[in-house]
């Protein structure tokens, strides 16, 4: 699976949202194995399971008819589902949801809604920076994790900053694992399966959709169980293992378990091939997954769910089934993290910073030779200790990084402005 062949989930991706079927969590399982015990199972299950958000903050440069120049701070936001492996606090999800590249692609997005510019963002992922506070440095991110509040047990109940201990690329096996550092609770750990799924085995995929999070009161929104049976397993041309599932998993519920009748972890929900006609998810493989945190050193199957996570495209192309940052509209973050900060407010800062930078510069513009680097900002700093003010405007306050008049790179105390593109 080449990676360009990979069309994340981002702003306007989940354009139609899918109806909901009138039928309970117990009844929708009932083909695995007889009710009572599985039911029980799986509503143990929801305890370990946890919404993970996702911010990033950096600046792009970006080209205009005036020149190369640079935006000011720019903020995204992604949602996806995790869920405890240890009961010491570990959480594993998706690694596509933390990786730099895909808040690289969740700021661009961002920025470009604000400019009504969405056509330009598969130019602007080859050719245009996107930096955190220090050259040539990632965006910066943070994760934080909570529990539905209507989950009896819940262990985690406000948004809590975790820690990013190790994350597998998508390509590499799409596997990462958090860390949520000071709890004085143990946490209720789903054990990890010790074999791997025949075809036909019945599973059960755990996520928060997006699209439902967009119709239900998000105080009360619980997780979505989506039941169904292993298709195939499979092996990318990367040579890494995979397992075709045909229960439906959506944006929201990437990093998710998928859970077999006995409640163990099969392997992370993690990315579908939506086609005109219908869909093939895909979840991590269980031998992966076990190595991958087997590395770690912590015990495996102690835990145990019993003891007490715009339309995708129509050509067949790989989604990651995280949910969008920020959709065109302004929707699609999770009704949690409006209330952990404030977004709404936030998002709107952004985008009056988006139009303000439009007003001054102009929307950015394709690059006039495709293939080629981004033009070459005639005005960005050098390595001079006097390069203060390099573009020649004196309007800037002494700590400014970027220019209030032209958006230039400033060099201020130890930073320095961006080399030129290539």
């Amino acid at each position: 699976m080449n990676e360009t062949t990979r069309q994340r989930a981002a702003a306007g991706g989940r354009h139609t949202l899918t109806a909901l079927a009138g039928i309970s969590a117990a009844a929708a399982i009932a083909v695995l194995q007889p009710a009572p015990a599985l039911a029980a199972e799986l509503g143990d299950a929801e305890k370990s399971i946890l919404h993970v958000g996702i911010t990033w903050e950096g600046y792009i440069e970006y080209p205009t008819d005036s020149g190369t120049v640079w935006s000011d701070k720019v903020t995204a936001y992604g949602a996806c589902t995790g869920w405890f492996a240890s009961e010491e606090g570990h959480i594993v999800t998706a690694g596509h949801c933390i990786d730099p590249e895909k808040g690289r692609e969740n700021l661009l997005r961002r920025f470009l809604t604000g400019y009504d510019a969405l056509d330009l963002l598969p130019e602007a992922m080859v050719y245009w920076k996107v930096e955190g506070n220090t050259q040539g440095s990632d965006p910066l991110r943070s994760v934080s994790v909570i529990q539905p509040s209507a989950v009896e047990g819940a262990v985690i109940d406000s948004p809590l900053t975790v820690q990013v201990i190790d994350h597998l690329p998508l390509a590499d096996g799409d596997l990462a694992l958090l860390k949520a550092n000071g709890l004085s609770d143990s946490t209720p750990a789903l054990p990890v399966a010790t074999d791997r799924p025949a075809i036909g085995d019945p599973i059960t995929a755990i996520g928060f959709p997006g699209s439902v999070e967009d119709v239900v009161d998000g105080a009360r929104v619980r997780a979505s169980f989506k039941s169904g049976t292993v298709s195939s397993s499979q092996v990318s041309p990367e040579g890494v293992a995979g397992t075709e599932i045909n229960a439906d998993i959506s944006p929201g519920m990437s990093g998710g378990p998928t859970i077999n009748a006995a409640g163990e972890v099969l392997g992370v929900n993690s990315f579908l091939i939506r086609g005109e006609e219908q869909s093939f998810n895909f979840i991590t493989d269980v031998d992966a997954l076990r190595s991958f945190l087997q590395k770690h050193d912590f015990p495996l199957g102690t835990g145990s769910a019993s003891a007490g996570d715009g339309g995708a495209p129509a050509d067949g192309s790989l989604t990651p089934v995280d949910a969008p940052a920020v959709r065109s509209d302004g929707s699609g973050v999770p009704a949690w993290l409006y209330v952990a900060g404030g977004l709404a407010l936030v998002l709107l800062t952004n985008v009056g910073l988006v139009l303000a930078l439009q007003r001054r510069h102009g929307s950015p513009v394709a690059t006039e030779t495709q293939g080629a680097a981004a033009p070459t900002d005639a005005t960005a700093p050098t390595d001079s200790a006097a390069a203060q003010q390099p573009c020649g405007h004196a309007d800037n306050p002494p700590d400014a990084r970027f220019c209030h008049d032209c958006g230039s790179r400033l060099a201020t105390g130890s930073q320095v402005g961006a080399a030129s593109s290539a």
